[in-house]
């Protein structure tokens, strides 16, 4: 009776003559070229979108500068020094808060402490 194995190991495929390692290498090279010149052109590709995105924000920020009207100093306060005052002030509400917080569960469970008996007769 023939062996399984053996014959599966028999019917193994002989090594292509055609399967040339040389040209395989030089395929791959050519292949490697190709992906070096692409990621150049990307890398180039990169720079110059960098460069005209600066580009757009320098545009951007001369016609903002343009628009807006110059402020005078004695406007009063800038936007931005109001807005950080209104944060200030909103951080001062919530201290106080949690602090009035804190109060008023410390006096209620003193009161809670001396509360007389439910049971006790009312006069």
């Amino acid at each position: 009776m023939p062996d399984p194995l053996k014959a599966a190991s028999a019917a193994s495929p002989a090594p292509d003559p055609a399967a040339d390692p040389l040209q395989d290498s030089r395929t791959l090279i050519a292949l490697v070229r190709g992906m070096d010149h692409a990621q150049n052109a990307q890398l180039e590709a990169t720079s110059l979108l960098r460069d005209e995105v600066s580009a757009l924000h320098g545009l951007l920020a001369h016609l903002i500068q343009i628009l807006t009207p110059e402020q005078p100093e004695d406007d009063g306060p800038s936007l931005r020094e109001l807005l950080a005052l209104i944060i200030q002030q909103q951080r001062e509400i919530a201290r106080l808060t949690k602090e009035n917080l804190a109060t008023s569960g410390r006096i209620e469970t003193r009161l809670g402490a001396q509360t007389p008996p439910e049971n006790a007769a009312v006069s």
